[in-house]
């Protein structure tokens, strides 16, 4: 009776151990699953950085030096000076300088992102600011900047039916077409 009452201490000592060795090799296991789906997911990783620039900015006002002539009218923006039209080979200074815009999607839920991009020839650096049209061009609280001739930007509207948004250069004058979003 003696051996079996030594050899049960050892007994429960051994099974312990054993069962502290699997919570450790499970934990281990999980551990180790989780950071993976975390580093797949790109959660938390202070070395990614995004390849763009934040794109909703809200302008501050600043005195302008001096005031800005008033805009032309969209129609006389494009339709050049009639010699202008008469000789093809030769490019419009307007045109050169001409505002492109595109919206995606077209048909959106409210609140969902709009994409708003397009070219601004000669416009490298220049601020556009977003408006939209509320029984007259309304500054919308978005502006981007012209990179490579290009920019990229997104909006976000609670209002629903047919929402109409043009990016303006504000320091020339020069703006793009409206775009037409419908938002239900």
């Amino acid at each position: 009776m003696e051996d079996e009452d030594s050899t049960w201490p050892r007994e429960l000592l051994f099974s312990i151990g054993a069962l502290v060795a699997a919570a450790l090799v499970i934990g281990t296991v999980v551990g180790l699953v989780a950071l993976g789906a975390v580093r797949l997911a790109g959660v938390g990783s202070a070395g990614a950085a995004s390849t763009e620039e934040p794109s909703l900015y809200i302008p501050q006002s600043t005195p302008s030096p001096e005031p800005t002539p008033p805009a032309p009218t969209e129609a006389a923006e494009t339709a050049g000076s009639p010699t202008d039209r008469d000789r093809p080979d030769k490019p419009n200074r307007k045109n050169r300088q001409r505002i492109t815009l595109t919206a995606t999607p077209r048909n959106a839920a409210t609140f969902e992102r709009v994409y708003l991009s397009g070219r601004y020839r000669g416009g490298n650096g220049a601020t556009l600011q977003v408006q939209r049209f509320d029984g007259g061009w309304d500054d919308f609280p978005v502006t981007v900047t012209v990179d490579g001739n290009r920019f990229r930007t997104y909006v976000l509207s609670g209002r629903e039916g047919v929402n109409r948004f043009r990016v303006v250069d504000e320091a020339t004058g020069r703006r793009s077409a409206p775009v037409r979003v419908t938002l239900r």
